[in-house]
């Protein structure tokens, strides 16, 4: 019984955010320091905001990279409001917002702010000073993970925008922050209100304030994204459904040749989506067609610009490859599996990528194991194993304690099997301790049907081990264990995990029984 994968561990309480920040610092902001050439000191005022929020270890680095971008942004807009806003008393607000931008106090955005609410109370409104100001103020908020409020106040720039051109630019960043909000947070609400958005408001009016064809494909793309956030959140199909054929809306749109990274991230959404409808209906039509999705977007030619979004598709191919396997029974399609982890890797190394590699590598651990099992390859088992113990460099306990603790499990698989093929009581031995580690960190009463899983998977190494070992005591811990787990999946009224727990409880009684009966004689 292997756990799936999680998407990362969040504090809890001061203490734990304490230490959740030093060790942020000390692993993700020096990442995109050196990556992105970011001065630490920057990245500090940043990431006060993101701590206050509580987010998984998961989100920390492409929110990091995010903010810093729109940093950049923010520097250049505010040099050109200077220059174009013509209030002489907001123009010298602007300049304090300008003096704040330059310095790394903790206080910096919220200094913006304050300077920019002063400009923007100078200016006549309506008017396009006053709605640049706004803008200028959404993005900030947005620098400081305050997508709400950036999605407000840039709903209030293009009402106060006089021109249709304005209006829709203003719209758009709208729709970008609301898009961040539902997407960081599973924000329902925002996703909601972001569908209306782009129904009702942005491509009704996208002609008249002569829109061109890559704004009109962001919104498709941008609708297409929200339809199928709420499709995973909700049941049945239907969002699912329509968000597939809004990304072939934006696809129409898309020049593939002057525009290869937007195009193929178009693509890795159509088959995200076209993937999820899948899974949900049974359907391996529509898996296939997802991998034909995928492997469109990889077709594009390599490029600088977006190695995440190419990484990102290589790791949603392989994870399709993997259901497929699983469905069909097949080895070479574990292969194609395999294959395009290890593409991903490539890109998402631990010095660029550090989580996201450890996921990988994780996720790499899964499909060698189901490979060395199908194949019954025991070099392929053993490649599984140093994949877990490679992701648990990076996950480890103190770091991300949640994730550990899975991939601990997992780990134990690995080993048992390797163990199994092998012939290696050793491995079983390895396995144990594994599965040990594990429930040190899953808490039987959080999270009950977890802990049972883990605990069965100990108690199967440890009867494994006794068959090899003869050993009485190990064997009656198995059966202990066991019994144990059984009375969890009970509790929780889990027909189809009691039953094999009985099967499982059946076999350990019967192995204890006969090592009994051995030591006896």
């Amino acid at each position: 019984m292997t756990n799936s994968e999680g998407t990362g561990d969040r504090g809890t309480g001061a203490p734990a955010r304490n230490w959740f920040e030093h060790d942020v610092k000390a692993v993700e902001l020096r990442v995109i320091s050196a990556h992105l050439g970011a001065g630490i000191t920057r990245l500090e005022m940043l990431l006060g905001p993101l701590l206050a929020l509580d987010c998984a270890r998961m989100q920390v680095q492409p929110l990091l990279e995010q903010a810093w971008m729109r940093l950049q942004t923010l520097h250049e807009r505010i040099v050109d409001a200077r220059l174009e806003i013509t209030d002489p008393a907001a123009t010298a607000a602007i300049e304090r917002a300008q003096q704040a931008l330059n310095t790394s106090a903790a206080t910096t955005l919220a200094r913006i702010d304050d300077a920019l609410e002063w400009a923007f109370a100078r200016c006549a409104q309506p008017s396009g000073d006053a709605a640049r100001i706004r803008a200028l103020q959404a993005l900030a908020a947005a620098i400081a993970f305050n997508f709400r409020r950036a999605s407000a106040l840039s709903e209030e720039a293009a009402g106060l925008a006089a021109a249709p051109e304005a209006c829709w630019r203003y719209r758009l960043q709208q729709a970008e922050f609301a898009l961040d909000q539902g997407r960081e947070f599973n924000d329902t609400e925002a996703l909601e209100a972001l569908k209306r958005l782009c129904e009702d408001i942005l491509l009704p009016t996208a002609s008249a304030a002569g829109a061109v064809p890559a704004e009109r494909a962001w919104v498709y793309d941008c609708l297409g994204q929200t339809l199928g956030f709420l499709g995973r959140q909700q049941s049945g199909t239907a969002n699912l459904s329509r968000a597939i054929s809004v990304f072939e809306a934006a696809l129409e749109l898309r020049d593939r040749v002057r525009e290869p990274s937007q195009w193929a991230a178009t693509q890795n959404h159509l088959g995200n989506a076209i993937g999820s409808l899948g899974q949900r209906q049974l359907d391996t039509e529509l898996l296939e067609r997802a991998v034909n999705t995928f492997e469109a977007a990889l077709e594009m030619p390599v490029s600088n610009a977006a190695p995440d979004g190419r990484a990102s598709v290589h790791s949603n191919l392989a994870a399709l490859w993997q259901t497929l396997a699983r469905q069909k029974q097949d080895a070479g399609l574990l292969e194609r599996a395999v294959a395009a982890y290890q593409a991903a890797l490539a890109i998402w190394t631990p010095e660029r990528k550090p989580l996201f590699f450890a996921t990988t590598q994780a996720n790499l651990g899964a499909a060698l194991r189901l490979l060395g099992d199908m194949r019954e390859d025991t070099e392929l088992l053993a490649q599984s194993v140093r994949a877990y113990r490679t992701a648990l460099t990076i996950r480890t306990r103190a770091r991300m304690p949640r994730q550990w603790a899975l991939t601990q499990n997992d780990l134990g698989a690995a080993l048992q099997a390797h163990g199994e093929r092998a012939g290696d009581a050793l491995n079983f031995g390895r396995a144990i301790a594994a599965y040990r580690e594990a429930l040190k960190e899953i808490d039987r009463e959080g999270e009950p049907m977890t802990f049972a899983m883990t605990l069965a998977n100990l108690a199967v190494a440890r009867r494994k081990l006794a068959e090899y070992t003869h050993d009485v005591d190990v064997s009656r811990r198995a059966v202990a264990d066991i019994h144990m787990a059984l009375e969890i999946f009970r509790g929780a009224s889990h027909p189809r995990l009691s039953e094999l727990g009985l099967e499982q409880l059946a076999i350990a009684m019967e192995v204890n029984a006969q090592l009994e009966t051995d030591e006896e004689a």
